[in-house]
């Protein structure tokens, strides 16, 4: 490993750094420590390798549906907390899943060399649904939010107005 620099400019920087941390604590504590933020960014990355083929599919299957004209809705995302139903998740993600069995089927035929290549692209589409369950199960999420996984500090201290709000919502709901 190289030794650090020892220019003035990196040596008032790392002071400014070792100041700031006195002053403001390690930023890290917030979200749960060193070893939360790590495993929460392993699971942010697992996520976003599973969720971006299913977005890429889903952006081209619509362009392709506006340009044949076959009118198709592009709906905002629900903000509030729901649980997705089979029925439901099989209704939208249908043409991921039959892509990637095609698309597999294809490469086994015309090209298995090229199969591993295409791996993690086919098994975010093949795991659409089943994905797409979990991500919108309030179990999973209470679980991660007990575990501290990919926690943001209100998550971990919850303002007092955020409590309120939630108190009054559950007494609204019951």
């Amino acid at each position: 490993m190289e030794p650090l620099p020892k220019g003035a400019n990196f040596v008032r920087a790392k002071m400014l750094w070792e100041i700031g941390l006195h002053i403001a604590g390690n930023p890290l504590t917030p979200y749960g420590g060193n070893r939360a933020v790590i495993l929460g960014g392993f699971a942010e990355l697992c996520f976003s390798l599973i969720l971006l083929p299913i977005s890429m599919f889903a952006t081209t299957w619509f362009l392709v549906w506006l340009l044949l004209g076959w009118g198709m809705r592009w709906e905002a995302p629900r903000r509030s907390s729901y649980s997705l139903h089979w029925r439901s998740a099989l209704a939208r993600l249908w043409p991921q899943a039959l892509f990637a069995a095609a698309l597999t089927v294809f490469l086994v035929l015309a090209a298995p060399g090229a199969l591993p290549w295409f791996t993690p692209f086919l098994f975010g589409l093949l795991a659409a649904i089943p994905f797409a369950l979990l991500a919108s199960s309030p179990t999973v999420t209470d679980r991660t939010r007990r575990v501290k996984l990919c926690a943001v500090p209100e998550d971990l201290d919850v303002p007092m107005e955020v409590a309120i709000v939630r108190s009054q919502w559950s007494e609204a709901c019951d």
